[in-house]
């Protein structure tokens, strides 16, 4: 990974979101889904495990310039190419970088950035951008290119030089006239004229020279030596643009994406292991993963004390801390957008601005909103939402909203909690979304719903539960495609299905749900459901709910899932669901086309002893619009 997260420590809680590199993200959803790694947490600064300069300066080869001969700028290919494929030119993605919460995008785009303000890499001076204006900025390369033809890079292929002349580490935002005074003189001949500056300065140029294995000068060299007398822990930063691999060599590990090892119908899945016993997240009790003791309550289950309603927490840090400076947690050797919002509002901001790598990293807290995100990562590039358990969103109430409503694809959400929302967590339409290790709880309907076509998610390791607070008819822990009677409100067309196809349902924990604890809609194919605890689920017979999961889809493979058997009728029920008579005539009560085809369910298990049926098999009456 290219970078670590800054976690700011703060004296009191507080709403905030830290951005962290694209980079440092690259391969999160498949080690996700491999349930290998989490999102990394650093707490320590961002360079605290660099190399320092004066290491990385001691591998740098010493030789004479190189002639000039046959360089031109286009050498290193298109200028500001879109090497990381976020859809952005390079320019802008620096820009956004240095920017940081200053920067605002022009109308109706979500790359150019239109007008803000940054400090000089050079001098340290405050400059205001404006594109329509941008006659005092640059974004120069440290090492230029032309330095980098005359010590090593003419011999490089094209690809490798479109890449250095696009890197995010060799590249920085300065003022235009410090630009044009330090020209093509290397670190010999101009450097900043203060300490600090030069030490940041020859650093970075070291550290781009060692990546690429360009040389310096004996000339040169002495000069870093010298700056570097006065900061001899000054560290080399890292990261930026991955180099090329040599041809003929497979990328170490290969990658995956979200979905990419579902197994096929049919075929045993080994679930991630679990714990067996230990405390449910925020309280005590039993929680994702845990067997229930005889005798004793789960958090919310029946036979203990019932549950005041939700209690919101105080929406503490509702204002930034007063005479704090929100740009001093962040530098541009993180190499990272410099967002720190304070605020809700200003999470809905991060939320809106959101590109592909985009980290946002909440602190334990109350986020009163109605939270979206409609920007897309990439499968090398996600962005992701995490914090810890009591980092909550909520939408206000159990009678309207959705906690968070994604409608882009490649989104990672982590750790944190939905509460008291109509809907927990709604995605449409999007593709190669993880949500790991969330809860979703006091939700007036469905905990998480997968549709309008959303293929290829995931939801592992999470704890869902006390949903159905409003609506116990429609409270299932989760929810995959429309039923038969919305296809119309989904994909625009009442014989076109919901294809919400290729889900991922894995190890979580899904406790006292009014209805189903998993219902899958006619239409949708090909998922999997495997190693879920089910507590209590699908107990209130409202809307017909009597089964821990309902599948009426086709194609699914449902393995390996434990739980109680208490007021629920059978574990696993499959249904075959016909046109129902609201449909016209030649269709009605006719079979939908697979609905309940070619599902194979094995492994299930009771934790109780329970008397109830582990599988049932149900032909709908015509009227049945489930």
């Amino acid at each position: 990974m290219g970078g670590p997260t800054v976690h700011v420590n703060l004296s009191r809680l507080r709403e905030r979101v830290a951005l962290r590199p694209r980079a440092a993200v690259a391969a999160v959803p498949a080690l996700l889904l491999a349930g290998l790694v989490g999102v990394p947490a650093v707490s320590s600064p961002a360079q605290a495990a660099a190399p320092t300069a004066r290491t990385v300066l001691a591998k740098v080869k010493v030789k004479a310039y190189a002639p000039v001969t046959g360089y031109t700028a286009a050498r290193f290919g298109k200028a500001w190419a879109d090497i990381n494929h976020d859809t952005c030119d390079t320019k802008n993605d620096i820009l956004w970088r240095d920017l940081g919460r200053t920067a605002v995008l022009a109308p109706r785009s979500r790359c150019v950035v239109a007008r803000g303000s940054f400090h000089s890499f050079y001098t340290g001076r405050t400059i205001r951008y404006s594109r329509t204006h941008p006659a005092n900025t640059a974004v120069d390369r440290v090492v230029t290119t032309q330095q980098a033809w005359r010590t090593g890079a003419r011999s490089w292929t094209a690809q490798k030089r479109l890449i250095f002349a696009n890197d995010p580490l060799n590249l920085v935002t300065v003022d235009k006239a410090t630009s044009a005074r330090r020209g093509n003189r290397d670190a010999s001949t101009w450097k900043p004229a203060t300490t600090a500056r030069s030490c940041s300065y020859v650093a970075r140029r070291i550290a781009v020279q060692a990546k690429y294995g360009l040389w310096t000068t004996a000339a040169e060299k002495k000069t870093y030596t010298a700056v570097l007398a006065h900061c001899p822990r000054q560290p080399a930063p890292t990261g930026g643009a991955a180099l090329p691999r040599a041809a003929g060599r497979p990328a170490p590990g290969g990658t995956t994406t979200p979905g990419d090892n579902l197994p096929a119908p049919g075929s045993t899945v080994n679930p991630s292991p679990r714990p067996t016993t230990g405390t449910g997240p925020g309280g005590t009790g039993t929680g994702p993963g845990s067997t229930p003791v005889p005798g004793s309550t789960a958090p919310g289950s029946k036979g203990s004390s019932p549950k005041p309603g939700f209690s919101v927490p105080p929406t503490q840090g509702s204002q930034p801390e007063p005479g704090r400076d929100h740009t001093t947690d962040w530098t541009v050797d993180q190499m990272s957008p410099t967002f720190d919002p304070g605020t809700t509002s200003e999470l809905r901001k991060a939320a809106v601005g959101a590109r592909p790598g985009t980290v946002m990293t909440l602190t334990p807290g109350l986020y009163l909103s109605r939270l979206v995100i409609s920007a897309s990562g990439t499968p090398d590039h996600p962005i992701v939402l995490q914090g810890p358990r009591d980092a909550v969103l909520s939408s206000g109430g159990i009678g309207s909203g959705t906690g968070l409503y994604i409608t882009g694809s490649w989104v990672v959400v982590k750790g944190i909690t939905l509460s008291h929302s109509q809907k927990g967590v709604l995605l449409d339409g999007s593709v190669g979304t993880v949500l790991d290790g969330i809860q979703v709880t006091d939700i007036g309907n469905e905990g998480v719903h997968f549709r309008k076509g959303t293929t290829r998610s995931v939801l592992r390791n999470s704890w869902i539960h006390d949903t159905g607070k409003s609506s116990p008819g429609f409270g299932e822990g989760v929810y995959v495609g429309s039923a038969v009677k919305n296809w119309k409100r989904s994909t625009g067309d009442d014989m076109t299905p919901d294809r919400s196809d290729g889900n991922l349902i894995e190890g979580n924990t899904i406790q006292d749900t009014t209805a189903e604890g998993v219902d899958v809609k006619e239409g949708t194919s090909g998922g999997v459901i495997t190693g879920n605890t089910f507590l209590h689920s699908g107990y209130s017979g409202a809307n017909s709910a009597d089964s821990w999961i309902d599948l009426k889809g086709s194609g699914w493979s449902v393995t390996d899932n434990r739980g109680t058997s208490a007021g629920i009728a059978d574990a696993v029920q499959v249904h075959h669901v016909l046109f129902p008579l609201s449909y016209p005539r030649d269709v009605q009560c006719t079979a939908i086309p697979g609905s309940g085809e070619d599902n194979a369910v094995s492994g299930t298990t009771f934790t109780d002893g329970g008397s109830a049926s582990l599988f049932d098999e149900h032909y709908n009456a015509c009227q049945n619009e489930i």
